[in-house]
């Protein structure tokens, strides 16, 4: 693995601390009783705690050649991943509940979730679907942490999708300008920006509503 991605554990790192400083105000000061908070959302926050974890083992594991402990870890995703998808669902489903009317002109923050969700789980499935190619999986991988963003910085009233484009543009132009393995990024960009247009401005939000509530 290149040198880049054996210290890919510092982005995941500086991952968790906007998840903390985002979230600090509105849960982790409610530490250690929690009032008020549901089960729902301690399962969401311990799945994401353990996601990110995960993230900041493997390749620090990989950096100090544990291959068989790595592998071991990643066979855990396999497990947290679904309950990580099963987590977001559940929470986006009760946002719906409250039904909080959108101002006008206002972006609809349980789409943002959805379109979230949208670019975790196919970043995760090619991840494990190129595990045995290096070069691939790394950078599925670093590209599966980006949903995370967003819903950290928005809490602190900052754009969190600008942050996570600027990271894809600025690995898509290290990886050209070295002559390595760019083509992840070539496509996970447009596709991020694709997703949160689609969700965001391009679908109507209580037709999207709708649909949901067919399956979830």
């Amino acid at each position: 693995m290149e040198k880049l991605y054996k210290n890919s554990h510092y982005l995941f790192i500086a991952v968790l601390l906007m998840v903390f400083a985002g979230f600090f105000k509105t849960y982790f000061v409610k530490f250690p009783f929690f009032e008020g908070f549901t089960v729902a959302l301690h399962f969401h926050g311990i799945m994401v705690l353990l996601w990110l974890g995960m993230l900041i083992v493997q390749p620090i594991l990989i950096k100090r050649n544990k291959l068989a402990i790595h592998r071991k870890v990643g066979k855990l995703s396999y497990l947290i991943f679904p309950l990580m998808v099963v987590s977001m669902i559940i929470l986006i489903r009760i946002n719906f509940m409250r039904n909080i009317p959108v101002p006008e002109g206002a972006l609809d923050t349980n789409l943002i979730g959805i379109a979230d969700m949208t670019f975790f789980i196919p970043c995760y499935a090619l991840a494990m679907y190129f595990r045995k190619n290096t070069a691939y999986h790394s950078r599925l991988m670093v590209l599966s942490v980006l949903p995370f963003i967003n819903p950290a910085l928005g809490r602190l009233g900052l754009p969190g999708p600008i942050l996570a484009i600027a990271i894809m543009i600025g690995l898509l132009i290290y990886e050209k300008k070295h002559n390595k393995v760019y083509l992840p990024y070539l496509i996970a960009l447009p596709a991020y920006i694709f997703i949160y247009v689609f969700y965001l401005v391009l679908i109507d939000s209580d037709d999207w509503k709708a649909f949901w509530w067919m399956f979830f």
